[in-house]
């Protein structure tokens, strides 16, 4: 088999794992490959894998073989997507009156990975040195409005498990053993919610040679659509403004430092094992991650016994 066909293959068992089948233009753009095709090179190899029966295809959707009910799974997603945009839209619309938050993507796959029964993760980075205070208010506000995941009730609710300053950008340091596939789709497939300080553009800089060593095509993001994006407004532009002036200098050090002795008592309650070697759990003052149930391990096995039973 061709080297370039291994490599759509491999594509195509990744995203098997999460029943997600794939159109022409995410094969090419999602290849697992250092090498970039072009589309029509793409179209080609594809072609050759359907005429091996290596492949099958479905409306404008390829998958591999016995995997045609994957299609209506894909179909069936978009109501429950817009559901969860909603959700997302709403907290959103808070959170971006909180001092010091720069931008809040979707993340953990968002659109291949969401399931009804799915709560909405999101991850917010903050401005540097003040990720504790920004954390604080964006529990207590999603919290106050009962829209923050509970241990019995995570459906349609937010997960902030995820907080990294914007002078920590660089992803590759969570990397698990390589490739860390999970995390490689994980940036590639994050979707900008509401960034008025364009720090996606940032986010690409830092990651995007990483990501290339893996996908060629590297990092490029696609906003939801302008109509479900949260802008920023006078008004909570204004509030943050006004919070950022005021807490400056060494009194917005003190609320950080206040807010993170409160933060991190409660976290040390919970028996965590802070800053793991798997990286499931980082805490420090520029990135808190609490992914207790990091999953990366396991997807990367279920792909690698996937792709080497061809």
């Amino acid at each position: 088999m061709k080297e370039h066909a291994k490599h759509i293959l491999a594509t195509f068992h990744y995203f098997d794992i999460f029943d997600y089948p794939l159109t022409l233009e995410e094969v090419q753009q999602w290849l697992w490959s250092a090498s970039t095709l072009s589309l029509a090179e793409t179209q080609r190899e594809i072609d050759a894998l359907l005429s091996s029966q290596n492949i099958q295809k479905k409306y404008a959707f390829y998958f591999l073989p016995g995997r045609e009910n994957n299609v209506e799974i894909r179909r069936s997603k978009d109501w429950i997507l817009k559901k969860k945009l909603s959700v997302a839209r709403r907290a959103v619309k808070l959170l971006r009156f909180i001092p010091y938050i720069k931008a809040i993507f979707l993340c953990n796959q968002f659109t291949i990975s969401t399931r009804e029964e799915s709560d909405v993760d999101i991850v917010i980075i903050t401005a540097e040195k003040r990720i504790w205070i920004v954390r604080f208010f964006s529990i207590f506000l999603l919290a106050l409005t009962r829209m923050r995941i509970q241990k019995k009730c995570r459906k349609n609710k937010v997960c902030l498990s995820f907080f990294v300053a914007e002078d920590d950008l660089d992803m590759s340091k969570l990397s698990i053993e390589e490739p860390d596939i999970y995390l490689i789709y994980w940036m590639v497939l994050l979707i900008p919610i509401f960034d008025p300080y364009d720090i996606q553009k940032d986010f690409i800089t830092k990651n995007n040679e990483w990501i290339k060593k893996f996908l060629g095509q590297g990092m490029k993001w696609k906003s939801v659509v302008s109509t479900s994006m949260v802008s920023d407004t006078v008004f909570s532009k204004g509030v943050r403004s006004f919070f950022e002036k005021a807490w400056k200098g060494a009194y917005g050090d003190m609320i950080q430092k206040q807010l993170k002795e409160i933060q991190y008592k409660k976290i040390q309650a919970k028996g965590l094992e802070l800053n793991d070697a798997g990286h499931s759990v980082v805490v420090n003052d520029s990135m808190l991650k609490f992914h207790e149930n990091d999953r990366r391990y396991v997807y990367k096995r279920q792909w690698e016994e996937k792709y080497s039973q061809k």
